[in-house]
């Protein structure tokens, strides 16, 4: 339940975030969401049966994914 509470308002803040010009509010909902509860993201990751391929580097995120999508076939979905 307040896995499902901190996504509201991490969403929440986001929109208040970009409806009012603060910020692209992008980092906000994580830091809270840390401060609250440290454990949400390893909580979170548990609910994902195939597991996760996180790509996040400054340069080469779309041409890093593509490789990963055509070594892996069709194994894998953007969902």
């Amino acid at each position: 339940m307040l896995t499902l509470l901190l996504i509201w308002i991490g969403k929440s803040l986001l929109f208040f975030s970009q409806t009012f010009n603060l910020g692209a509010g992008l980092t906000w909902p994580g830091h809270i969401a840390l401060s609250v509860k440290p454990e949400i993201f390893t909580d979170l990751l548990k609910q994902l049966d195939k597991g996760v391929i996180l790509v996040a580097v400054t340069n080469g995120k779309t041409t890093t994914a593509k490789m990963i999508v055509e070594i892996l076939g069709g194994a894998i979905t953007n969902e």
